[in-house]
């Protein structure tokens, strides 16, 4: 079971491993304060499709913070596909974005991840 804590905004820091990637999920926290201490690094998201956790779209599930450094780092999905590339000091909102025609039959074979610039965060 997920603590308050994570619930409503638990966070946690660390140096992306090399090779990588880091996986992350949300039963740890929702603000990640990530390091790259080399280029070509990356963080990938959960696969919702496959996760028994209760996803909703439209909320934001996380936010990743490239805390200091001069590499930047990318978001992808589980598989690995790139959807965003965080420069060192700046962070980015992943949600799960709704892509079904008619919200009331949407499941999530119609989401997709979502990635919003959030302001620099210094």
């Amino acid at each position: 079971m997920i603590s308050i804590d994570t619930y409503f905004g638990g966070s946690h820091a660390q140096t992306l491993p090399a090779p990588g990637p880091l996986y992350i999920a949300l039963q740890y926290a929702r603000l990640w304060r990530l390091r790259a201490p080399s280029a070509g690094l990356a963080v990938c998201l959960p696969d919702f499709t496959a996760s028994s956790w209760v996803w909703t779209p439209g909320v934001p599930h996380f936010l990743v913070y490239n805390d200091g450094g001069v590499n930047a780092f990318d978001v992808a999905t589980f598989s690995g596909a790139v959807l965003y590339s965080v420069p060192a000091g700046e962070a980015v909102e992943v949600n799960l974005r709704n892509n079904a025609q008619r919200m009331a039959v949407s499941t999530p074979s119609d989401w997709s991840w979502d990635c919003r610039k959030r302001l620099k965060m210094s």
